[in-house]
């Protein structure tokens, strides 16, 4: 893995987990709407996939190395983000422990955080590497790249067609964010469609060997 594949899943990990948590403490509509997409297991399972695809420039990359990547994004991810929202609950509890009764004690932002993400490492340290793995095998040619690239578009439209079936829209903000989910199905779905066109046009671009 060279430097510029480090520097990379760096960046990646910190719009992921940071860049998340600063958009879910903003009011904005176009805040809103992409912390609707992240909010999401999917995105964070395609960031570890895109890790995988990043540090394996070549076809015949070595799939350790994407293993590690997509773990290695999902873990800084997970830290950056609890460690970015500890830092807004933090400065938020000065405030709320004013209007906790007497005799109440406060809560622990940080116990809070740690405990949420203790979880949340143990699925980035489970799931990363095949993710990863995934990512690095879209990159090959013939049938393995081609399941690879179509698993891909399957993890959104899994979990955003569930999200879209069950959610039940109270507020306004709640309407807006289902509405960023169909789009994102949408795309997701066009994707899938597109995925076996475009395998098949670089296959054929592709020098063949005799």
């Amino acid at each position: 893995m060279r430097g510029r594949g480090i520097a990379a899943l760096m960046l990646l990990a910190l719009a992921l987990g940071p860049g998340t948590s600063w958009l879910n403490h903003q009011d904005t509509r176009w805040a809103q709407a992409v912390s609707a997409a992240l909010g999401t297991g999917w995105a964070w399972a395609v960031a570890a996939v895109l890790a995988g695809w990043l540090v394996t420039p070549r076809a015949g990359g070595r799939l350790r190395w994407a293993a590690l990547g997509g773990a290695g994004v999902l873990v800084l991810a997970v830290l950056g983000y609890y460690a970015s929202d500890y830092a807004y609950d933090r400065s938020s509890s000065s405030v709320s422990s004013q209007q906790l009764p007497p005799g109440m004690p406060i809560p622990d932002p940080l116990a809070t955080a740690w405990a949420d993400a203790r979880f949340w490492l143990m699925g980035a340290l489970l799931t990363g590497p095949a993710l990863g793995v995934l990512g690095a095998l879209t990159r090959r040619n013939g049938r393995t790249a081609l399941l690879a690239a179509l698993a891909v578009p399957l993890l959104p439209i899994a979990e955003l067609t569930m999200l879209v079936h069950t959610a039940a829209p109270q507020t306004a903000q709640d309407r807006f964010g289902l509405r960023v989910r169909i789009v994102t199905l949408a795309l997701a779905l066009v994707w899938l469609i597109t995925v076996p066109i475009v395998q098949r046009a670089r296959e054929a671009k592709s020098p063949r060997h005799p």
